[in-house]
């Protein structure tokens, strides 16, 4: 059984070409993700009385076909099957039943006064459930060792990118990721890869490092304190006219 949503595309979130971006299709699927625990048990409320937090810890976006502004769209999610300390959750969006873009992603439950990492066997979830997703690619991002990245720009974490862990948002970086890729506006942006290795905070200052290897893109961000925060995988293709 699945959670599901229904949107509007407004025209203010589309790029210059018309289109939506990965990072709004999947603030989209997130905000699905986010009515369905407001709805189900364990709620904000519920966590936030525990002092616990869900933590992004990998994903996998593919996106199809572009989204423009006005489609109305359906946007799906739903837990899945789980172990260990991983919860995996899915995500989907469709148009006239059609598929779009879809995500797998790897979160963990973490209490957010002693970073305990909760085991899926401690907490007991309510949330709509369903099979995992069978993406391409896996939902764990790994650079290759023979990709050679070299530092391209800084970044400071700005208020407007952060979110009530008053950290930067999981769906922010791939707004600032993708600002990195040359000619953007005339690539789709086709496969995502994430993964989140350490938090950055409001006025956090990243270096970010950039490699390429034919239409993948490849990223590392390192923090202040010279821990890695994010790596990245994003594959690109010509926009069709």
């Amino acid at each position: 059984m699945k959670w599901t949503d229904q949107f509007s595309i407004r025209f203010v979130d589309t790029d210059s070409a018309g289109n939506l971006s990965p990072a709004t299709a999947l603030r989209l699927m997130e905000e699905a993700g986010n009515n369905q625990i407001k709805a189900q048990h364990p709620n904000w409320e519920e966590l936030a009385e525990k002092n616990q937090a869900f933590l992004l810890n990998c994903l996998r976006m593919r996106y199809y076909k572009p989204i423009r502004a006005y489609d109305n769209i359906q946007a799906n999610t739903w837990a899945c099957p789980s172990k260990g300390v991983f919860f995996n959750r899915c995500y989907q969006i469709t148009r006239d039943d059609e598929p779009i873009a879809e995500v797998n992603t790897i979160w963990a439950l973490v209490d957010l006064t002693d970073r305990h990492i909760y085991k899926v066997n401690e907490i007991e979830l309510f949330y709509c459930t369903d099979e995992l997703l069978v993406l391409d690619k896996p939902t764990q991002t790994r650079i290759p060792t023979t990709v050679s990245l070299e530092k391209i720009g800084e970044h400071t974490v700005r208020y407007s990118e952060t979110d009530y862990i008053r950290h930067m948002n999981n769906t922010r970086y791939l707004d600032m990721l993708c600002d990195y890729i040359p000619g953007i506006n005339a690539l789709f942006v086709n496969s995502i890869g994430i993964k989140f290795k350490a938090e950055a905070p409001l006025g956090e200052k990243l270096q970010v490092y950039r490699g390429q290897v034919g239409n993948i893109y490849y990223f590392r961000t390192i923090r202040e304190d010279g821990q890695v925060n994010v790596e990245a995988e994003i594959e690109v293709e010509p926009l069709d006219s």
